[in-house]
């Protein structure tokens, strides 16, 4: 029952996750008067039926065309690594702006017009220390 599973590079842990919830984080369940109210697990389930309900919930993560969906440890996985590949871009990013930064920081241009804003900021200063 679970071959496509582990061809598709699931663990027992993600089968176990699979028989519990559904893609969505949902516990399985059945809507009663509207309301979703979860069905934990095999209790009550005649041992006849118990393979049917075994894919009745696998089912459940596969798509429409009966391929198996990614893994939850897949899918952890996948996000980790995006969110890793992520903060390494903002991280050259940032590291490329100050380069910027300090590389116009070097210039004679950006030294004149520093040395004029603190010439202005002294002379101000000195002005207010006089009245």
């Amino acid at each position: 029952m679970a071959k496509d599973f582990f061809v598709a590079g699931w663990t027992i842990r993600d089968l176990i996750t699979a028989l519990d919830t559904m893609p969505d984080g949902r516990a399985h369940g059945q809507l009663v008067e509207g309301q979703w109210v979860p069905y934990s697990g095999a209790d009550g389930i005649p041992a006849a039926r118990l393979g049917h309900w075994i894919n009745w919930r696998l089912n459940a993560w596969r798509d429409r065309a009966g391929v198996v969906v990614e893994s939850p440890t897949q899918r952890r996985t996948r996000r980790a690594a995006a969110a890793h590949r992520e903060q390494q871009a903002r991280r050259k990013a940032e590291a490329d702006r100050l380069e910027r930064l300090s590389q116009e920081r070097t210039t004679p241009e950006y030294h004149a017009a520093k040395q004029a804003c603190l010439d202005q900021i002294l002379g101000r200063s000195r002005r207010a220390r006089r009245r």
